[in-house]
């Protein structure tokens, strides 16, 4: 899969029509504009929106918490394990490792990355907005509820060199490519190990986001 960085009617503009040109057949096919897995339907409920597929929340706001004075992550995580249930959470937050965490005059933001069998979940963050209290004020949730590692086997069968070179044979000449990275990625089937890289096509002003099956 290969996700093109830039409008969603890419098609409409000469440099991206070009671009996809160059692309062998089978990547063109499954060019898309964005990553789909993250079109969430949800509905509005009172302090949030609702994922009306998953059932879980996927933001909360104006959230009336106390202060806590505490380090920004350590608020962050205690408001999350405390409502864990909402947000389809596990409770002991094993699955979610700390990204980054921004202390600015007035707020801090705190980002978790979901993850399964230790291997980053694609798109899938959490994000806890506080104010300069500790108290968290908003959730932004793209947490997969029910991800299991049964059955996953988390090492690649492609290698990284194999992964850039069938990159660059699905796109073409490439003049840079970023290192691979092994990502889950998450579907109805069930979770896909996969390849993530970044790659800049010779002659071309525009990068594709390439995504390929590990297995």
């Amino acid at each position: 899969m290969l996700a093109a960085t830039g409008a969603v009617h890419a098609q409409d503009r000469p440099v991206a029509r070009q671009a996809l040109e160059a692309l062998a057949p089978e990547a063109r096919a499954r060019v898309a504009a964005a990553d789909t897995t993250l079109g969430f339907r949800t509905r509005a409920v009172p302090g949030g929106r609702l994922d009306v597929e998953a059932g879980v929340l996927r933001a909360a706001y104006r959230i009336h918490a106390p202060a806590t004075h505490a380090a920004p992550e350590a608020a962050a995580a205690a408001y999350l394990r405390a409502h864990a249930a909402p947000f389809g959470l596990d409770p002991t937050l094993g699955d979610l490792v700390l990204e980054s965490a921004e202390q600015g005059r007035y707020a801090a933001h705190v980002v978790y990355r979901q993850t399964l069998a230790g291997v980053p979940v694609y798109g899938r963050q959490v994000k806890v907005n506080l104010d300069r209290d500790g108290r968290p004020t908003m959730v932004l949730s793209a947490y997969t509820p029910g991800l299991s590692a049964d059955g996953f086997d988390p090492r690649p069968a492609l290698s990284p060199g194999a992964a850039r070179a069938r990159a660059a044979a699905l796109v073409g000449a490439i003049d840079w490519a970023s290192t691979p990275e092994l990502t889950v990625y998450p579907e109805k089937a069930g979770p896909r190990l996969a390849w993530r890289l970044a790659v800049h096509p010779v002659g071309q002003p525009v990068e594709w986001e390439v995504l390929l099956d590990a297995r």
